[in-house]
């Protein structure tokens, strides 16, 4: 399974998939849901640019961009539905605020 925020493969831990590079860590649901709807893996093609990009989403099956309807061209699914579970499930860098006291 590839991960839908920066396309690279995720690992399972726990019985979930796991992305470390992109952040995200599954739920049971979302992994249930996701393995349904993507029951196997298929080669990435080559030239596909992974990474993280705020408005750029993969396919978790087939590793390629999706479109504005949050379609894979190649399989047809969609993640559409699925795309606000997606985002709570993504950490955000940790940012530590100091305050500055006089004494």
């Amino acid at each position: 399974m590839y991960c839908p925020h920066c396309c690279r493969g995720m690992r399972l831990d726990q019985g979930v998939f796991v992305c470390d590079p992109g952040g995200m860590v599954l739920s049971r649901n979302l992994h249930t849901t996701l393995t349904e709807r993507f029951p196997e893996e298929r080669p990435r093609p080559c030239g596909i640019e992974v990474g993280r990009r705020i408005t750029r989403w993969f396919c978790p099956g087939c590793g390629v961009p999706l479109g504005k309807e949050m379609a894979c061209g190649c399989c047809g699914q969609s993640i559409h539905d699925l795309l606000w579970l997606l985002v709570e499930y993504i950490r955000t860098p940790t940012v530590r605020f100091f305050a500055i006291v006089k004494l």
